[in-house]
């Protein structure tokens, strides 16, 4: 068991990976949206381990590396970021990182870079564990990522959602585009900023994905694009696996 402090500028993300590390015992201590909160909750929480995002508007990652480990030399900072390419992935080895998580993740992905880090902190194998870099790309390789700050492939599609903001009325819609961050909705009269509740049926027969979003933007036809900010980990991987046409790797949570 390692005592962690989450660091990412997504609130779903942040919510995904409390879900996933507490599953499997890990102590999650706190989290952090930008790499100066992270510093400021490293110094008062004294973790084990961090997840460190990249892509942050305030200190992003890589900048936030060397003031984590100058707070604490033993500090494991393992890297959660789908903005990963090999110079990348050299920066952030070269400032100290041990680790490396791809968004998009799924609960075994995730575990497995954890153990794997938490086993570094081990004295005896600290001075002689190696880096795994499986899955990382190779060489100019950039990942299939369209916007940093988006995070996740987007893909356009039209599936059936019901939307209801906290307080008002549920409305019946389809989405436009689809990611593993949020959807872009074909209609609807939604204020920038309102939380909403959704419902988003993936197919036939199949239970839908739901959870807590907001309205981040409206786009220049005037439709809301909503941001994910709490969906359950196994709805979060049936998305993804729907997002690139294939079976969810869905597990059962550590009793």
């Amino acid at each position: 068991m390692a005592r962690i402090v989450i660091v990412d500028d997504s609130l779903m993300i942040r919510t995904l990976l409390r879900e996933i590390l507490t599953g499997a015992h890990h102590d999650v201590l706190g989290d952090a949206k930008d790499g100066m909160q992270a510093e400021s909750q490293v110094r008062r929480l004294r973790p084990d381990l961090v997840t460190l995002d990249l892509v942050m508007p305030v200190r992003g990652g890589l900048e936030a590396i060397p003031y984590l480990l100058s707070v604490d030399p033993s500090l494991a900072v393992v890297v959660c970021s789908a903005s990963l390419d090999q110079r990348r992935v050299i920066a952030a080895l070269r400032l100290g990182a041990i680790g490396f998580i791809i968004k998009p993740f799924d609960r075994a992905s995730v575990l497995a870079n954890i153990d794997e880090a938490v086993r570094s902190l081990a004295p005896t194998e600290r001075a002689t564990s190696t880096i795994s870099l499986r899955g990382l790309p190779a060489a100019g390789q950039e990942l299939d990522v369209e916007d940093e700050h988006r995070e996740f492939r987007r893909v356009p599609t039209e599936l059936p959602v019901r939307i209801t903001p906290l307080g008002g009325q549920p409305t019946i819609t389809t989405t436009v585009d689809v990611s593993g961050n949020g959807v872009l909705l074909s209609a609807g009269r939604i204020a920038v900023g309102t939380p909403v509740d959704f419902y988003l049926q993936l197919g036939s027969g199949q239970a839908p994905v739901q959870g807590r979003a907001r309205v981040a933007r409206i786009d220049g036809a005037g439709r809301p694009a909503l941001t994910f900010e709490q969906v359950s980990v196994d709805d979060h991987e049936r998305l993804i696996a729907h997002i690139h046409g294939r079976e969810p790797n869905l597990q059962v949570t550590p009793a």
